[in-house]
């Protein structure tokens, strides 16, 4: 039996669960069946402990971070599963917003080793990447004995690894939903919010955005079904009065008997309010379920203190404005772009850009066109393999048919980074995907 005894063997192993090919990464609902397998024969952790479990296209991960934010700054012991990590593979397992010491994330995946042995020797064979970490998670929380666990679904929800849990008294939280992943979830809003509302489980708490019609009614739908209780959350009613500014966004917020006034919130855009605006909504609700007292205080400091990576991530290099967002999907896009728009008007713009296999790229970059000086176009590799990056020369190909003639091409990350960072005065704005942005922060952490 394979025995773990350093950081980089974990992540090698880990990283060999990677399937060789894109298109064999989404395991559906076979992929869900053999996670609740391992979870089986772990003793069903993900059963014992509090969730929190977030789907949506957009602002899921912020979300999921902002509801972990507040708990902990409340003296909760709380998990946080996010995906993709940036820069450590322990970041899809926090306790506290803080990675876990080495010896003891390595002492975790030793104790699942075997049962990912014994697994793979069945009908189910061996459990991917994602699903090994979910597990892991799962595990790790229930084993570090936290008050709550907040779990962000990596892709769609219904048949997502992170779906084995099916306690009534979780929370379902379901942000802003859009087009993405259309090859798997669907075409329409309406299959994909399907997709998303298959986090609902019978008894289950909702909290969820006001959305488009079609996507709204699935959710409704689904609730009543399954006997949840529903809250929706909306601009104007619940979060409202917004200003953005590029250091912050200021809003007020209001549900049931809670009202909070002129809220300074450290994460950047019209979206992030949308975002917090659910998150506090999440926390009254929680509040009232397990009765414990809100201390306004602590929630406003907590807020003024939020740095979520990865999410319109503003940093000075070398004396340049570097805006570092994680944007994959149209939706995405079109709130970085509108928010720059507001913030940096008139501005003079480069862009670094990469993207993943099997997204509407070209909706992205239809966007960033609109505002964009220059684009360097590369890829990004995870675990040294380059199979979920799309090809740099389909990307520029794209760019042609658009029209956009000032790019170029480099498929090396790092020297595309030093050649944006040295290429101009005016603001950089690297952009794409969050596993690019995984290289992106992996290289300056290394500088």
């Amino acid at each position: 039996m394979i025995k773990i005894k350093s950081l980089k063997q974990a992540e090698e192993f880990l990283y060999k669960q990677i399937p060789k090919e894109s298109t064999q990464i989404y395991s559906g609902a076979f992929g869900l069946k053999r996670t609740k397998y391992l979870l089986k024969l772990l003793g069903d952790p993900q059963e014992k402990i509090r969730v929190i479990h977030t789907a949506g296209t957009s602002g899921k991960g912020s979300t999921s971070y902002l509801i972990s934010h507040l708990l902990r700054n409340l003296g909760f012991k709380v998990g946080l599963h996010l995906s993709p990590h940036l820069v450590d593979i322990r970041e899809r397992a926090l306790i506290n917003n803080k990675i876990i010491k080495e010896q003891q994330y390595i002492k975790y995946l030793n104790e699942l080793i075997p049962y990912l042995s014994i697994m793979g020797k069945t009908e189910w064979g061996k459990a991917t990447y994602f699903e090994t970490l979910t597990v892991l998670a799962f595990y790790i929380f229930y084993q570090e004995r936290v008050d709550y666990a907040v779990f962000e679904t990596g892709l769609g929800g219904l048949l997502d690894a992170t779906n084995a849990i099916e306690n009534p008294n979780k929370l379902a939280i379901i942000t802003r939903i859009g087009l993405d992943h259309t090859k798997i979830l669907g075409k329409t809003i309406k299959e994909i919010a399907f997709q998303k509302a298959g986090i609902i489980h019978t008894g289950n708490q909702v909290i969820a955005l006001h959305q488009h019609w079609f996507g709204e009614k699935v959710l409704v739908d689904t609730a009543k079904t399954t006997g949840a209780e529903m809250t929706l959350v909306s601009k104007g009613r619940n979060y409202l009065h917004i200003k953005s500014f590029i250091d912050k966004t200021e809003f007020d917020f209001q549900i049931g008997n809670l009202s909070i006034n002129n809220i300074k919130l450290t994460m950047i855009g019209e979206h992030q309010a949308e975002n917090c605006g659910l998150a506090l909504a999440v926390l009254y609700k929680l509040s009232q379920k397990y009765n414990f007292k809100l201390d306004l205080s602590k929630v406003r400091k907590s807020l003024s203190t939020a740095h979520f990576p990865g999410r319109f991530d503003v940093k000075v290099i070398s004396g340049r404005t570097v805006i570092l967002d994680g944007a994959h999907n149209a939706q995405k896009m079109g709130s970085l772009v509108s928010t720059i728009q507001h913030l940096l008007p008139g501005e003079k713009l480069s862009f670094l850009v990469a993207f993943k296999k099997g997204k509407d790229y070209y909706s992205c970059l239809k966007l960033i066109t609109k505002i964009a000086d220059s684009i360097i176009i590369t890829r990004f590799f995870v675990g040294d393999e380059p199979a979920l990056a799309e090809d740099p020369e389909k990307i520029k190909r794209v760019l042609n048919r658009l029209g956009y003639k000032n790019y170029q091409v480099v498929t090396d990350p790092k020297q595309a980074l030093k050649m944006s960072l040295g290429s101009g005065g005016f603001p950089l704005v690297i952009t794409g995907s969050l596993y690019f942005l995984s290289d992106i922060y992996g290289f300056m952490a290394g500088d």
